[in-house]
């Protein structure tokens, strides 16, 4: 069982002075919100995206704009903001489509409009099953942890 506690056995200097995450592929290239106010859902999927990674061996850029088009019944505001833990809680509802499947494309948006557009996601192109989700987290502080040291 995971604890609450990781006990570091090294030091700060035996740490390497960066890290670049994007090349050793665990996580996707950086993003452009552009003009929409859709911060929560780059974090929500850059973190699923690591956690995909970790779980799965797989990186796979995830769809920020189904969050937007489709988790306002979970508190999200599409380009007028939104909360990373309310998109967590949509994902393990419903699942997640991969970038590729339902593309970006908020960034044009003038800001200060809510593009309140149709959910049009598609459950057979879920890179993120909804049920599967919930074991993630569960799995998320083993994870945390084993990695932690190995970095």
């Amino acid at each position: 069982t995971a604890s609450n506690t990781f006990d570091f056995k090294g030091s700060v200097e035996d740490l390497p002075k960066s890290a670049n995450y994007v090349t050793r592929g665990w996580v996707t290239q950086v993003k452009n919100q552009g003009w929409c106010g859709s911060c929560w859902a780059f974090s929500a999927t850059g973190a699923l995206e690591g956690l995909h990674k970790n779980v799965s061996g797989e990186l796979v850029s995830l769809s920020e704009q189904e969050l937007i088009d489709c988790s306002v019944y979970y508190g999200n505001w599409g380009c007028m903001g939104g909360w990373m833990n309310h998109s967590f809680l949509y994902v393990a509802d419903h699942g997640l489509e991969g970038e590729k499947d339902y593309p970006y494309n908020s960034s044009k948006v003038p800001p200060f409009i809510p593009p309140l557009a149709p959910c049009r996601r598609d459950t057979k192109k879920d890179v993120i099953k909804g049920p599967s989700f919930l074991l993630w987290a569960d799995m998320f502080n083993v994870v945390i942890e084993s990695s932690i040291d190995t970095i």
